[in-house]
């Protein structure tokens, strides 16, 4: 049950991260790799949008949900048209705490950059998504300023992550003990109970176990889309401000070619 009136979707994104304050948690869809749209959210992640069409960024929106206490937003610079000198501007001018973002196969290198622009800003980094999910450990391995992978569906696990760690950097460090290679203060055995996290200890990618699939949808909160650029969406055949429900997730076919299951089951 809706308590209040969402707030109006336009104020909210005249500037993508919402004034002055500095976000706890940013919800990144990156600039295009080459001047085109594409798509990297939900089962359609990986695809050229088609002409005309923008589209809406519905799992961010999603994640940000999880975190009402927080201060959080959505920064979208695809559909903002942003280059990729604004969107590290962005980030140096209001660098979050943490950055989370899709990762795409035909992005991925542009994905990978928006990762380091944040790392070098200072934001602990985390990754979802279909081309995340099966290349956990290669990607730790092979990006070092990537801190997290989250596996499979996304929201609990990110929101368990979020909470270790600031039970980690709020609790006295003990003597003679230490987070290892960890960005935070945290140590292994906290992370490593996380289910559905990709992580490193000692330098080393550990994949954890995976978490179960969210059994009821309705459980999660609704999307926060008083954070997106309402007005620059538009849908594959109406020229028109356009957003989306998600009423199922996943697919009963496991065909290998289709990127539909691959995070959200």
């Amino acid at each position: 049950m809706i308590a209040s009136p969402l707030p109006r979707a336009i104020p909210a994104t005249e500037t993508a991260l919402g004034g002055d304050r500095r976000p706890d948690l940013l919800f990144v869809n990156p600039p295009s790799p080459d001047g085109d749209t594409w798509i990297r959210c939900q089962h359609r992640a990986g695809q050229r949008a088609p002409d005309g069409m923008v589209w809406p960024q519905t799992a961010l929106a999603q994640l940000a949900a999880l975190f009402p206490d927080r201060e959080v937003a959505i920064l979208d610079a695809g559909a903002r048209r942003a280059s990729w000198q604004q969107f590290s501007m962005e980030l140096e001018s209001r660098p979050p705490r943490w950055y989370i973002t899709h990762l795409a196969g035909p992005t991925l290198s542009g994905d990978l950059l928006g990762v380091a622009l944040a790392k070098q800003a200072g934001a602990i980094t985390v990754a979802f998504g279909p081309a995340a999910s099966p290349a956990a450990r290669e990607l730790l391995q092979q990006c070092p300023a990537l801190d997290y992978v989250v596996c499979g569906e996304p929201e609990l696990t990110l929101q368990e992550l979020v909470d270790t760690v600031d039970r980690c950097e709020s609790a006295p460090v003990s003597p003679g003990t230490g987070a290892g290679e960890s960005p935070s203060r945290c140590s292994a055995p906290p992370l490593a109970r996380i289910r559905g996290l990709a992580w490193r200890s000692g330098g080393e990618p550990k994949v954890n176990a995976p978490r179960p699939l969210i059994p009821s949808l309705d459980d999660l909160p609704l999307p926060r889309h008083d954070l997106l650029p309402l007005a620059a969406y538009r849908g594959p055949s109406i020229q028109a401000p356009a957003a989306m429900v998600v009423t199922g997730r996943g697919c009963p076919g496991r065909c290998s070619f289709c990127l539909k299951h691959v995070t959200y089951g």
